[in-house]
């Protein structure tokens, strides 16, 4: 059995009501949206309790803002003094003495250390240099005066001692001999000691360069003992 559908009972036909009616209800909560404000609430004061002049119990101190202190300027290299000796008037303490500055060049500077100078640091001697300490003469001249001037010690001769000693002394900047010894145990019998008499009483030497400019060396020197009959 087929069911058939009331004409009246369709809502087919009444669906552009419904269209309008939520069309309607649709623009009534948008003008209600756009019409909505918020309440406001006002505040009344009473009479004679308003003061124009209130001024607050405490007051708030000033904000300063504090410069960066200065750096103070840097001192000053301190600078000699010069003095003219010239215009100096000395006057003697006691009659008849005469105080006369005794000095080639009429203005003197004081100065507690000058400006670029060092101090002299002692340098030990080299063992060696591009030009080697030298005996005024030479070889020859050196050999020649230790033949002239050693004079064999009695009390070698008398016990034959004979033999080499090797002595070492340094040469300085000057020429000047200094720092005399005796490589090892050397001779007995006197022989040591005249070997370093005559080393000590030797001319000024010739000093040793290094790089052109002079240096202390210290030099070896062998000394031979031979009794001769």
């Amino acid at each position: 059995m087929k069911t058939k559908k009331n004409a009246a009972a369709s809502l087919e036909k009444k669906r552009p009501y419904f269209f309008l009616i939520g069309l309607v209800t649709a623009l009534s909560l948008i003008l209600v949206a756009f019409e909505w404000r918020t309440a406001e609430y006002k505040v009344t004061i009473p009479d004679g309790e308003y003061d124009d002049n209130y001024e607050p119990d405490e007051v708030l101190p000033p904000i300063v803002m504090k410069s960066k202190p200065s750096l103070p300027a840097p001192k000053s290299k301190k600078k000699s003094r010069k003095i003219d000796i010239t215009k100096v008037n000395i006057e003697p303490k006691e009659k008849g003495l005469e105080l006369t500055p005794k000095l080639e060049d009429s203005e003197y500077f004081l100065d507690e250390e000058p400006l670029g100078s060092e101090p002299d640091i002692p340098v030990p001697p080299r063992n060696y240099a591009e030009i080697m300490p030298m005996f005024p003469g030479g070889e020859e001249a050196m050999f020649k005066y230790l033949a002239n001037n050693i004079n064999y010690p009695e009390y070698a001769k008398s016990l034959g001692i004979t033999g080499k000693l090797s002595i070492s002394f340094v040469v300085d900047k000057k020429g000047n001999i200094s720092d005399i010894k005796i490589n090892g145990e050397g001779l007995k019998g006197g022989c040591n000691e005249e070997a370093i008499r005559v080393v000590k009483n030797m001319p000024t030497w010739i000093a040793g360069r290094q790089a052109g400019k002079p240096v202390a060396v210290r030099y070896n020197l062998p000394i031979s003992f031979v009794l001769r009959n």
